[in-house]
């Protein structure tokens, strides 16, 4: 048998705490609006380079769907966040 398959592929850490700091995203971006925008900025950012990491490892990592995820999320919230800021500054949509 070949050796890679004897091996247990093992999860990136980095795709893991990109899709956690999405998930943080998601509970979280009602109540902290800045924290929820940095996890957003951190999330992208880590998923970015969970994604070179596992491309690199070469079959021995995995997560790639997590990082996916991860990234996924942390772009809708700035997203969100910069249409949030528009409406707020051109529409004068203040919440009470």
């Amino acid at each position: 048998m070949n050796q890679k398959n004897q091996q247990e592929k093992k999860n990136c850490r980095l795709a893991i705490i990109s899709f956690i700091l999405g998930i943080f995203i998601i509970l979280g971006h009602s109540l902290f609006m800045r924290e929820a925008l940095l996890a957003a900025i951190c999330a992208v950012i880590i998923g970015h380079l969970a994604l070179s990491k596992i491309k690199r490892s070469r079959d021995s990592l995995k997560g790639r769907g997590l990082a996916i995820a991860g990234l996924s999320i942390g772009y809708l919230a700035i997203i969100a966040f910069i249409a949030i800021i528009v409406l707020i500054l051109f529409i004068g949509l203040v919440p009470d």
